[in-house]
């Protein structure tokens, strides 16, 4: 929408509060139109009783609904034969050129990004849209032919119950370490999210709760004893205090090397995992250095490596954005002997499974740290100690994206698409607290990545909501003031 748009809103909204008639029937055109989702409209509904908040609450929800939405708010209005109303918020329309204005070609295709993305936030957090408590995944629609022939590609005709393993290590109370290793407040948000996100993804969620750093390495172990056989995939969420070198922090103080806990599961100590995904991703910070962000005064388009189409970072001109965009990591090889096209050596695995897989001939021999895929929530480097962003009622910044980008797209992108518009979603957020020396910081997170097929969850193809061997509970009494990991 554009700033007019919204300026406009807010000039006439009172206007608006008196001559709209019916304001549950314009939020359920809304939402036959696919502006507002399901979870969006009930926030609105149940959220507000009253008339007048469920107005706010929607003028508040459409800026960022995508730039169609003012003119679907005008439809709607017409159709509900709203006519006081709609004439007010056609005022603004009527002042619109005809034609566009025109961008560069370089530009052009960069406007036109896939209508799902709508469902993101355009700054973050963003508490209207996102809660950390309420997470429900969107499903692979049983008509989309494009995810479900994927699918279908990478089932073996016997998709398992359960996707597989998700081990949630989730440190808090810092007994050792210093004063900077305080209580992790807020970490307990995250959790829940990612419970509640990994069971609908079709995972068996192991949870573990502040443990040592050798109890840290002996969980990844036990998981490494554990017979995999009957899954596809392992993934597993760190949060931890860390610091640089990929060094993560039991509640003890004692440190151990993201590596050591990699290697556990690497094709020779976990032969079960051999040839799977193994996804990480790590929550934890570097350090104490603050990223100040630098100064943008357009929007930077990304491409990837194909000529296709990513995301442009959406970033507001007078507000600070991250110094280095990520960019989709592409670079997804196959390891190991030589490889022998039984079809086409054109063709590609989409999906996850290596039972009974008949693109590629047999090998004997992988590399032991093939698979492995690791999101961070700052950027790794021997001189980058960046801080890891944490509020205290709505979790971190990074693992909340992650959170909220999985749970609505997750039915239509690979894990690099995904992350990459983590990445997108993280840089857009700015750092609030009561110290000034704190306040407009950012945070950049990166992945790695040596995966040697497209990787996608297929949320609700083969199987529901799994379960845990933890219930989690949180309390949400503390401060809202931002926290560091």
């Amino acid at each position: 929408m554009e700033q007019s748009q919204i300026d406009h809103l807010q000039k006439i909204w009172l206007k608006l509060l008196d001559n709209i008639a019916d304001v549950d029937g314009v939020i359920d055109g809304l939402f036959s139109l696919g502006v507002l989702t399901r979870s969006l409209k009930e926030q609105i509904v149940e959220g507000n009783p009253v008339t007048s908040s469920r107005l706010r609450a929607l003028m508040d929800v459409l800026p960022r609904r995508g730039k169609e939405a003012y003119r679907h708010f005008y439809d709607v209005l017409v159709d509900r034969d709203e006519k006081v109303a709609a004439e007010l918020v056609g005022q603004k329309l009527q002042e619109q050129p005809e034609e566009e204005q025109q961008v560069p070609d370089s530009w052009a295709v960069f406007h036109t990004l896939p209508a799902v993305d709508d469902e993101l936030p355009e700054r973050w957090p963003d508490d209207a849209t996102h809660d950390p408590k309420r997470v429900e995944v969107v499903k692979v629609h049983p008509e989309d032919i494009e995810m479900t022939t994927r699918f279908e590609r990478a089932s073996t005709g016997k998709s398992p119950p359960v996707r597989g393993r998700f081990l949630l290590i989730n440190n808090e109370k810092y007994e050792g370490g210093g004063f900077h290793m305080g209580k992790r407040v807020g970490s307990q948000i995250d959790l829940i999210a990612l419970d509640l996100l990994f069971r609908q993804l079709g995972f068996y969620v192991v949870i573990k709760t502040d443990l040592t750093a050798s109890e840290m390495l002996a969980a990844f172990r036990e998981q490494a004893a554990f017979d995999h056989s009957q899954y596809d995939c392992f993934a597993c969420a760190l949060l931890s205090h860390g610091d640089v070198d990929d060094t993560l922090f039991g509640t003890d103080g004692q440190s151990v090397k993201l590596d050591q806990l990699q290697d556990a599961l690497d094709g020779k100590n976990c032969p079960t995992l051999n040839g799977k995904p193994k996804l990480f991703f790590v929550g934890s910070g570097r350090g104490g250095e603050l990223d100040e962000g630098v100064e943008r005064d357009i929007e930077t388009p990304a491409s990837s490596d194909d000529g296709n189409p990513t995301e442009s970072v959406q970033a507001d001109r007078k507000e600070k954005a991250t110094g280095e965009e990520s960019r989709e990591m592409q670079g997804k090889q196959v390891a190991g002997t030589k490889e022998k096209t039984v079809t086409s050596v054109t063709k590609r695995f989409h999906g996850i499974s290596v039972k009974d897989f008949t693109y590629l001939a047999p090998q004997r021999r992988a590399p032991r740290k093939a698979d492995f895929f690791t999101a961070y929530a700052t950027p790794p480097g021997k001189f980058t100690r960046f801080f890891a962003w944490r509020n205290a009622t709505r979790g971190s910044w990074f693992i909340q994206a992650v959170v909220c980008v999985f749970s609505r797209l997750a039915h239509r992108y690979d894990i690099m698409s995904l992350m990459t518009r983590v990445n997108r979603l993280v840089s857009t957020a700015e750092s609030t607290t009561s110290a000034s020396f704190l306040t407009g910081k950012k945070q950049m997170p990166v992945f790695t990545s040596s995966l040697t097929r497209e990787f996608y969850f297929f949320p609700g193809l083969q199987h529901g909501d799994v379960g845990s061997d933890t219930q989690a509970t949180v309390n949400t009494s503390t401060s809202t003031q931002e926290q560091t990991s």
